[in-house]
């Protein structure tokens, strides 16, 4: 069977690991392939890239990198979407998008966030948040600032990069669901 078919079927995951171990490829030959098999199809939309987005954020472990978030994807599709969205506002620098690795300033997180097709404004996860948050001086600034029709951009200019890493998952969460 060719790998393609095995994941066009379901019977392969597009998870690079997996298929690397499943057709004895190297690491870099899996993520190459699986990037090759995203841009032969259509690319994916907003409301399903920023489901995986989000549970990328979950379950990934995301580092401040100086003024960067460091954040490891292997979802092929969701990297070209990304880049996509970069590309369009002028934000792509270089080197920020690699296979498994997308490094974005907070700026730009936000800048594709408020492109994004049918999604809410965080003023909208500020309720859900306050049982996750309570205590945080942030969430108290947000409640004085961030009105429905806040962007996220000036939303979250004043978050740190290191508290980013928890805040937009939860907050994204919120405003998705």
């Amino acid at each position: 069977m060719l790998p393609s078919a095995a994941v066009a079927s379901g019977l392969v995951g597009s998870n690079p690991v997996q298929f690397a171990q499943i057709f004895r490829l190297t690491l870099t030959k899996s993520h190459s392939y699986l990037t090759d098999l995203a841009l032969r199809q259509s690319p994916i939309d907003d409301g399903t890239a920023i489901l995986r987005l989000t549970g990328a954020l979950k379950q990934a472990e995301v580092t401040p990198d100086g003024n960067h978030l460091a954040i490891p994807l292997n979802d092929a599709g969701l990297r070209l979407w990304l880049e996509r969205k970069l590309a369009v506002q002028h934000l792509q620098q270089g080197e920020s998008l690699r296979r498994e690795l997308v490094k974005l300033s907070p700026v730009a997180l936000c800048r594709v966030l408020d492109t994004v097709d049918g999604l809410g404004k965080p003023h909208s996860a500020l309720k859900s948040l306050s049982k996750r948050f309570d205590k945080e001086t942030w969430l108290s600034a947000a409640k004085l600032h961030w009105k429905p029709e806040t962007p996220w951009q000036d939303a979250l200019k004043d978050v740190g990069v290191a508290s980013l890493s928890s805040i937009i998952p939860a907050i994204l969460s919120a405003v998705i669901r």
